[in-house]
């Protein structure tokens, strides 16, 4: 599968794993440039934090 950028797949991702985790109390980690744009879009759509 191909992405226009990485912050549509960290989208993409989120969506996917918004119903599992969303009353989670949770944390997203994430590494390098790349991990971040995806990470910062999951925990945007979690509501939690980016670490």
């Amino acid at each position: 599968m191909h992405f226009e950028s990485r912050s549509q797949a960290g989208a993409i991702l989120a969506d996917q794993v918004l119903e599992k985790y969303r009353y989670e109390n949770r944390a997203v980690v994430a590494i390098g440039e790349g991990g971040v744009l995806i990470g910062e879009q999951i925990a945007v759509k979690l509501h939690c934090v980016l670490k």
